[in-house]
């Protein structure tokens, strides 16, 4: 194809599986792998392809999208809670910025919960937790297994309007996975939270990332107005006026020009 390739992320050993998020919608995007040590890389892959729908599911829970993180208790400025909805799935830099930690050793329930920017219709949730290599992490799969720190029993909710509730699955023990992703019917709500219960340590509750999809309808060119006209007053204004023929504008652009062969400028 025309584009040139991109290295796009490097998983773990013995990866079967890798989700592609975050993409522009009504594009077709192509894809190639290759194994990879430290001797060098193998051969690619044979090619692969696949287009995104009309409409894109987005991370209404990103901080980038309005999402508002707050938490039960934080150990530290190095765990903040704020870690959790900066699109960062590693959890790189832990203990200095890549991911939350509680405050109450061995005390649980624990918390984290993400406002949205207003009700959002929301299809999936993502959590997840530190990995075993916390120093040294990559991008997880929901392969990807641990046995050292992560969550292991917790609850996923949702605001329902007056009381919390869970997802349908979103209760959770015995974890050992470090990707935890949720799919259901769509459900209307404000904010989620995961409600920590147990961790694999026993000590402390550890999240690297809280995400939640929803359907986000792409904003289409606003119709152009019509029925233009102007006309000067006595007292030397110009008076504008127009039909409008949208419903989804942010405003409209005046444009200026003196006599036919000038330039239009913005004014």
């Amino acid at each position: 194809m025309a584009g040139a390739y991109a290295l796009i992320a490097t998983t773990a050993a013995n990866a079967l599986s890798y989700v592609d998020s975050g993409l522009a919608v009504s594009t077709t995007y192509y894809y190639r792998i290759s194994a990879t040590n430290a001797s060098g890389d193998s051969a690619y892959s044979n090619e692969a392809s696949a287009a995104t729908a009309a409409t894109a599911s987005i991370n209404v829970a990103l901080a980038a999208n309005g999402g508002v993180a707050s938490a039960s208790s934080t150990y530290s400025s190095g765990y903040p809670v704020q870690a959790i909805n900066n699109g960062d799935r590693t959890g790189a830099n832990w203990g200095a910025g890549g991911g939350w930690n509680d405050a109450t050793y061995k005390v649980y329930p624990d918390w984290v919960e993400i406002d949205f920017n207003g009700l959002k219709s929301i299809s999936e949730i993502d959590v997840i937790t530190v990995q075993d290599n916390a120093q040294s992490p990559v991008e997880p799969s929901q392969a990807m297994s641990f046995s050292l720190y992560g969550i292991t029993t917790f609850d996923v909710q949702y605001w329902n309007g007056s009381a919390w509730a869970a997802i349908p699955g979103g209760s959770v023990t015995g974890n050992n996975q470090v990707w935890r992703q949720f799919t259901f019917a769509s459900i209307s709500t404000g904010k989620i939270r995961v409600l920590v219960n147990n961790s694999a340590s026993k000590d402390w509750s550890r999240i690297v990332e809280l995400e939640a999809y929803g359907v986000s309808t792409p904003v289409t060119v606003p119709a152009a107005p019509s029925n233009l006209a102007a006309s000067a007053s006595p007292s030397g204004p110009i008076n504008l006026s127009w039909t409008d023929n949208s419903n989804n504008e942010s405003g409209f652009k005046i444009e200026r020009k003196t006599g036919v062969a000038g330039a239009y400028a913005l004014i």
